[in-house]
């Protein structure tokens, strides 16, 4: 008897299995197959179930303003391994724009369906707590749609002809009624605002239920954690429901520092975004870099050097074992071991910067990289520092932190047993780890 074939990419023919609802996308350049917008849960439903498509990877939105039309992208991969699969929807640029929500088949879909609808706008029905997630109830607009203009508006790319080359600059500040580089919506008046999101948010907290073994209803508290925190400089919060010492229940709040990136890359040249690329992780300014460079030279057809490809391979490395002191000294400080762990683990990584620091003259926001290279060569006597650093002195340290703290009470009581995350549920909230943790799960 013959073992059919098992389903793959290649073999998996959605049009034949939904005749009239899907499609494949016959774009030039494009893959993945076209959803018609009723048929989306039927299909999103069968690609979990019936093909075993049960981890959906991200959830996009993109704007075609000259088509008028919104896009939704999903990106779904089996766990057990092989090939993903994309598939999209696409309505017409209309407020409102409305696409079915997969949280009920993907839960872990939630924060990402909220950011679509926090930047560009796409609304999705039955989602169960659409908030904003990056920007506040108080800003104006969609600002990844292509037709939003910022309160400081001048044209849609740089350099910008007040700037240069006549140099005629004018403080946006200056020009903006509120004094400052910002919009309202009709009628809001910051200082009458009341926080209707906080409502929400504790209202997607108090969903939550449970009794004891007696089945007496027990109360919980709710407890704001961050943003003013040493772990979350001013970045992240989180809303936990606790009952007792036990969180059952939490949200996290983002967006405190979140600047629209996404939109002063699309007003700057290639070039000018590099910079920016620092910024958006300043522990890894080179690796960030890394990324940026490798997309645009994939799209340019443009080949580095040898000698520059492996130079960034070795400040991206650099900066991944930073980021790991870095991690384990702040993770020990959270768990309580007040600092003098981050104290060993800060010495190593200054070492790390000290590298950065002579090869691109900055510690942190580096400004390394450039479309086919770097900036310059490594200065003379770098390589051998790095050698001398990397097999001699780290390699001894690491072990060192090793032994001090794989046996430490404090990181045994508070990390073995405490917050078991299930596979099932890391499948259905959509957690992920880095490829080489992955093999051990």
């Amino acid at each position: 008897m013959a073992v059919p074939a098992p389903v793959t990419v290649v073999t998996l023919d959605l049009a034949a299995r939904f005749p009239g609802v899907v499609s494949p996308d016959a774009r030039p350049g494009y893959s993945g197959w076209m959803v018609n917008k009723g048929g989306l849960l039927e299909v999103a439903a069968a690609l979990r179930d019936e093909f075993s498509y049960d981890y959906l990877s991200s959830v996009t939105g993109v704007d075609y303003l000259p088509e008028g039309k919104m896009e939704v992208v999903y990106q779904v991969y089996k766990t057990t391994g092989g090939p993903g699969l994309m598939f999209k929807v696409q309505v017409p640029r209309e407020d409102p724009v409305e696409v079915p929500s997969l949280t009920g088949i993907y839960p872990g879909a939630e924060l990402q369906e909220r950011e679509a609808w926090d930047l560009l706008g796409i609304k999705f029905t039955n989602h169960p707590d659409l908030r904003r997630i990056l920007m506040w109830e108080g800003f104006e607009g969609f600002p990844l749609r292509k037709d939003w203009k910022e309160a400081y508006y001048e044209e849609d790319a740089k350099p910008f002809k007040s700037r240069w080359p006549e140099g005629r600059h004018v403080l946006a500040e200056s020009k903006n009624p509120f004094g400052d580089n910002i919009a309202y919506p009709g009628g809001f008046d910051p200082e009458k605002w009341v926080p209707e999101g906080e409502n929400a948010l504790y209202g997607a907290l108090a969903r939550y239920q449970v009794q004891d073994e007696t089945g007496l209803g027990t109360d919980h508290v709710i407890v704001n954690m961050c943003p003013q925190h040493p772990s979350t400089h001013g970045v992240f919060r989180v809303a936990v429901m606790l009952d007792g010492e036990t969180i059952v229940s939490l949200k996290p709040v983002m967006g405190y520092l979140h600047r629209n990136h996404e939109k002063i890359g699309e007003r700057n040249t290639y070039l000018m975004n590099m910079p920016y690329t620092d910024r958006l992780d300043y522990l890894s300014s080179m690796s960030n870099n890394f990324g940026y460079a490798l997309a645009v030279e994939k799209l340019m057809n443009i080949k580095p050097p040898e000698r520059a490809e492996y130079i960034r391979v070795m400040m991206a490395e650099m900066t991944r074992i930073a980021n790991h002191l870095m991690a384990i000294g702040a993770l020990l400080n959270d768990l309580g071991t007040f600092f003098t762990p981050m104290l060993y683990s800060l010495e190593e990584r200054e070492l790390i910067l000290d590298i950065f620091e002579a090869v691109s003259g900055s510690r942190m926001m580096c400004n390394y990289f450039r479309f086919g290279g770097v900036v310059r060569d490594l200065p003379e006597g770098t390589l051998q520092k790095i050698k001398d650093l990397f097999f001699e002195r780290l390699p001894r340290q690491i072990d060192q932190i090793d032994r001090f703290l794989s046996e430490n009470e404090v990181v045994r009581s508070r990390g073995i047993g405490q917050g078991v995350l299930k596979a099932e549920d890391a499948i259905r909230s959509l957690r992920r780890a880095p490829r080489r943790a992955l093999q051990y799960l």
